[in-house]
C-alpha cells in the first residue's frame, strides 16, 4: 500500500552491536540510523534503514539483506 515505510535491520540492546550493524549495511550501499527505544523497562537500539516510499525499492532492499543473511 502506498506511505512511508522503514526498514528494521535488527533490534540490539548494546548500542556497539547495533553500531556494527549499521556499518555492515553500509558496506553494502545501505544508509541507516540507529534510535534508541525503551520496551519494559530496557534500552534496544533498532537499526532502520528509511524512510523509503517506493514499495519497489523496499522488496529490493529486503532481498539484499536477505542475500547478506540479515533477516
Amino acid at each position: 500500500a502506498p506511505g512511508t515505510y522503514y526498514l528494521q535491520a535488527g533490534s540490539f540492546r548494546q548500542f556497539e552491536d547495533a553500531d556494527r550493524r549499521k556499518a555492515s549495511l553500509a558496506l553494502l550501499g545501505l544508509s541507516s540510523d540507529i534510535r534508541k527505544v525503551t520496551v519494559n523497562d530496557r534500552d534496544h537500539y533498532r537499526v532502520q534503514i528509511g524512510p523509503v516510499s517506493d514499495t519497489a525499492e523496499l522488496r529490493r532492499m529486503q532481498a539484499q539483506l536477505s542475500g547478506a543473511g540479515i533477516e
